[in-house]
């Protein structure tokens, strides 16, 4: 009997702390919306380019943000691991009683996406000096691509993926892990087959003049050809400085 209370015990405690977080990080972004609102109203007026790059983690998207963080019109800042977590906590506010009891209490969706908008880009801004074309890399992000696409109906996103083979050797070696992952090799393989599948349909959902997928294989073998594709592709003047990155690379501040 006690086993069972101690269990009990133990599941409540965890649902009441998943919940305290859940409501703890609601209210974060709520009151950093209506106290930032002017601010952001502010810079908002200036037309901002946005990019995001995301996939499957090891498949190419820090190289890629080093490559466009030495152009000379792009800002791409670190990671901020917020973007996904609070990405996950709104697909969550979306569904079930979540979602009932925020409508009861007057959120409707249009203004929890406005401040879920104005916390992640306040997050991009403030991560380095102000530039032209902002970016970010958050690869797990992508879990919400079509979402994104909603709520920065101006954004550009590249996805990047990379052979799969690759990919989990790399995270094996290096230690990665990822929550919610299978630990078993040929569990993992079916795991990032699964969830690249889902990235590139939701790349295609969005078009072709938003959404664009690059082999890490090919940019490595032909980075001229397809960075000068990629610069098309976001309308942004062609910069062969983009090719000398590799100071970059080892710099301790990897944005501007």
């Amino acid at each position: 009997m006690r086993m069972i209370v101690r269990k009990s015990t133990k599941i409540a405690l965890r649902r009441t702390s998943s919940l305290y977080v859940i409501l703890l990080l609601f209210f974060i972004v709520l009151f950093y919306f209506f106290i930032t609102k002017r601010a952001m109203s502010s810079l908002s007026d200036k037309p901002r380019q946005i990019i995001f790059i995301g996939g499957y983690p090891r498949s190419g998207t820090t190289l890629m943000r080093v490559l466009l963080d030495v152009h000379p019109m792009i800002r791409c800042g670190p990671e901020t691991r917020v973007i996904p977590k609070l990405l996950n906590l709104r697909g969550q506010w979306g569904t079930g009683k979540e979602s009932e009891r925020l409508k009861a209490a007057g959120l409707y969706p249009d203004v929890i996406d406005s401040a879920v908008r104005s916390f992640i880009l306040s997050l991009i801004i403030n991560a380095g000096e102000t530039s032209p074309v902002l970016c970010n890399k958050d690869p797990l992000s992508f879990i919400h691509l079509e979402y994104m696409a909603k709520i920065f109906p101006d954004a550009k996103f590249i996805h990047m993926v990379r052979d799969g083979r690759a990919v989990i050797n790399s995270l094996v070696k290096r230690n990665v892990t990822i929550r919610g992952a299978p630990k078993e090799i040929d569990d993992r393989f079916l795991a990032w087959e699964i969830r690249v599948s889902q990235f590139i349909e939701a790349c295609n959902a969005i078009g072709s003049t938003r959404c664009m997928t690059i082999k890490y294989e090919s940019l490595v073998l032909q980075p001229t050809e397809v960075l000068q594709t990629l610069f098309k592709f976001l309308d942004l003047p062609w910069d062969p400085v983009v090719l000398h990155h590799e100071k970059a690379m080892n710099r301790n501040a990897l944005s501007k």
